[in-house]
C-alpha cells in the first residue's frame, strides 16, 4: 500500500507546471526519450511493443524521483527501482503488482536497473525490428 501512495506523491509533485517542465520539458528531452512514438517496435519480433505506451509514464515518474527528491547523480545509473503497473511488470517478470495504477518497484533483475534498464530508452536506442548496439553506445556518450 504505501508503494502505491509514494507513487501518488510522485504524480501529485509532477502536477506542479514547473516540476513537470524539469522532468518533461529538460530531462526527458535532454535523454532523447521525449518521442517514443519515434521507433515503432514490431510487434512479431518484441514482445513489449504492447506495453509501449507505459514506457514513458515509467521514465517520466522514475525521473521524477530522482531529480525532484535530491538523490544522487548516480542514482539515473544505478536505481534498483523504478515505476510499474501490472503491463510493465509482466514485461520485467516482476511479480505482485495488479492493475494500471503504476507504483514504486524494488528491481531484483541487475539488467533493468538505472536507465539503461527502462524499456524507454532501451526502445529508443534501436530500430523497430532489432536492436542497435551503435545507437545505444551513441546514446551513453
Amino acid at each position: 500500500m504505501e508503494r502505491v501512495e509514494y507513487s501518488r506523491q510522485v504524480d501529485r509533485v509532477l502536477a506542479d507546471k514547473r516540476a513537470a517542465a524539469l522532468v518533461t520539458g529538460w530531462a526527458m528531452r535532454w535523454l532523447n526519450v521525449d518521442d517514443l512514438k519515434a521507433v515503432d517496435p514490431d510487434p512479431r519480433l518484441f514482445r513489449a511493443s504492447s506495453a509501449a505506451p507505459d514506457f514513458s509514464t515509467e521514465l517520466r515518474l522514475f525521473l521524477g524521483d530522482v531529480l525532484l527528491s535530491n538523490k544522487s547523480v548516480l542514482e539515473p545509473l544505478s536505481a534498483n527501482y523504478t515505476y510499474l503497473n501490472e503491463r510493465m511488470a509482466n514485461l520485467y517478470d516482476v511479480k505482485g503488482v495488479l492493475g494500471s495504477q503504476f507504483r514504486r518497484v524494488e528491481l531484483a533483475n541487475p539488467a533493468r536497473r538505472g536507465l539503461l534498464g527502462k524499456s524507454g530508452v532501451l526502445l529508443r536506442t534501436s530500430y523497430g525490428d532489432r536492436t542497435s548496439p551503435v545507437l545505444r553506445g551513441a546514446w551513453v556518450l
